[in-house]
């Protein structure tokens, strides 16, 4: 299950929400990227220490208020074409919603043979 703990600041307590979708929740981690766009909190790369953890993953938080969240896999770096979206070790990474839809925006990290100077765009959602 995961382990979700959110701040109630209107009721000054810790609660564990109901969470959705928890067989698309992302695996432990350290070394990850993330950031909010919209009412989605999105987690991207890292790794646990034995192996990479390329994909990305979203918990969208809209119905926050109600106490539900829901995780989605957004890129699962499984297949060859989606390997250079896919999020790195410790790289850096800011959201954006432009027109067209929203993105993430990711640069450099750890890819297994040294440091990555790439920036990658993954457009996650259309408008």
């Amino acid at each position: 299950p995961t382990d979700l703990h959110v701040f109630d600041t209107w009721a000054n307590r810790w609660v564990q929400p109901t969470v959705l979708g928890e067989t698309r929740a992302p695996k432990p981690r350290s070394g990850a990227s993330s950031c909010v766009v919209g009412t989605r909190w999105f987690i991207s790369g890292g790794g646990d220490g034995a192996e990479a953890r390329p994909e990305t993953h979203a918990l969208e938080c809209r119905d926050a208020r109600a106490g539900v969240f829901q995780w989605t896999l957004i890129n699962s770096a499984s297949k060859p074409e989606d390997k250079e979206a896919a999020g790195k070790e410790k790289a850096s990474m800011v959201g954006f919603r432009a027109k067209s839809g929203d993105f993430l925006v990711m640069f450099g990290g750890f890819g297994g043979f040294g440091c990555s100077g790439l920036t990658r765009v993954m457009r996650v959602s259309t408008r």
